[in-house]
């Protein structure tokens, strides 16, 4: 009945408006934007809690803000070398957007060495021992990398795709390039001079 009764408003208030001799109707519309925003919030339905929570609550702008972020953090890892530059970048990016941690694990093998990379990124309070984590892995070289959040912890999870995919795209050979200087960068052993026998 209420919806019929809210139904019948609308229509006389169109019926009215369209009348060619009525003057104020900016005051007349106005009126009726106010009397049906009190209603709404008077039927409680769940999706105008949620959209009144996403407009008024700061989502709106933590979600741009968020995209921004992703994306320059994105584009700065395309133009990267180095792997530790990267590493930066993204222990940069993944505080801004809310994470608190950021590992990456590289296996040893016989002409390469491990990678085995931490940081504690400062966004996971003291009394929230519950986390989520998202682990991405690293095909050739063999690897992985995680990012972890407190699941309290405020920020905004839009955009993980776009991390995950610039990450897969551009570790691989950033980790090969770091532990070739790596392997180049250790000691080579002497070669042993040939021994000259006297008589």
């Amino acid at each position: 009945m209420v919806i019929y009764a809210a139904a019948g408003l609308f229509a006389s208030v169109s019926l009215i408006m369209a009348q060619p001799e009525i003057r104020d109707r900016a005051i007349i519309l106005v009126a009726f934007c106010v009397i049906s925003w009190i209603g709404f919030q008077n039927l409680g339905y769940t999706e105008f809690i949620s959209a009144r929570r996403i407009l008024l609550g700061g989502t709106v702008r933590r979600l741009v803000a968020s995209d921004i972020r992703i994306r320059q953090f994105t584009g700065a890892l395309e133009g990267v070398e180095k792997l530790e530059t990267a590493w930066d970048l993204a222990v940069a990016a993944l505080a801004d957007l809310g994470f608190a941690r950021v590992s990456l694990e590289v296996k040893e093998t016989s002409m390469s060495p491990a990678v085995s990379w931490s940081e504690a990124l400062g966004a996971k309070s003291e009394s929230d021992e519950t986390t989520w984590s998202l682990q991405g892995h690293i095909p050739d070289p063999v690897g992985e990398f995680v990012i972890e959040r407190g699941v309290s912890g405020e920020g905004v999870d839009q955009g993980l795709d776009q991390i995950v995919t610039a990450l897969r795209a551009a570790l691989p050979a950033l980790i090969e390039n770091y532990q070739d200087r790596q392997v180049l960068s250790q000691p080579q052993p002497k070669a042993r001079a040939a021994g000259v026998g006297g008589g």
